[in-house]
């Protein structure tokens, strides 16, 4: 992962920022599925966690993260094509050598404890009212994570998608990111 390029997203008068970075997430979420790339990663420089109960944001950055041809790749292919119209795009550039490194990765919270049981109730032919005894409302989580609400190519329903960046190290970790541009594991490289 030698090169990145960053997407700074426009503020535009009839749609909140949160929208704006939807659609260019689900942009780039498209592009990713298309192109089969699992050596993507995307991070977001300007994140902020929330103190309170309220979810943090991803701030107006977008940083994507790769080899650069990959990068350019992603620049070129038609789900991409809609980007400069929301934020502004910048050149692939190389890594700065002095850099440190860190995972972001999707977090999955319980935030709807009835869907979470009308699944299981579907997928194990047992009754909702059986469901509701084993899976109680004590599940149901509150994330103050920064998310991202973006229509999922695979199956074409809005979804949530919760961002975690975890801490910083010195050392990178390897592997693949998922067509969200996330890993469990895999770092991305942070300055």
């Amino acid at each position: 992962m030698d090169s990145y390029f960053d997407l700074h997203l426009y503020q535009h008068a009839e749609f909140k920022p949160n929208i704006v970075t939807g659609f260019v997430y689900e942009a780039l979420h498209m592009s990713l599925v298309d192109l089969k790339e699992i050596g993507i990663g995307l991070s977001f420089p300007k994140f902020r966690m929330s103190e309170g109960k309220s979810p943090g944001t991803l701030g107006g950055i977008l940083r994507v993260h790769g080899q650069a041809e990959a990068l350019e790749r992603v620049k070129k292919n038609r789900w991409f094509q809609s980007i400069p119209d929301l934020a502004q795009v910048g050149e692939v550039l190389a890594v700065p050598e002095t850099t440190r490194y860190r995972v972001v990765r999707r977090v999955q919270p319980v935030t709807n404890v009835e869907r979470l049981r009308r699944r299981y109730a579907k997928r194990h032919a047992v009754s909702e009212e059986e469901a509701a005894q084993r899976i109680p409302n004590s599940v149901e989580e509150r994330s103050n994570l920064p998310f991202v609400r973006f229509r999922s190519r695979s199956t074409g329903q809005m979804m949530v998608l919760f961002v975690r960046h975890d801490e910083i190290t010195d050392q990178p970790s390897f592997g693949q990111f998922s067509s969200y541009g996330l890993s469990r594991d895999t770092s991305i490289p942070w300055f």
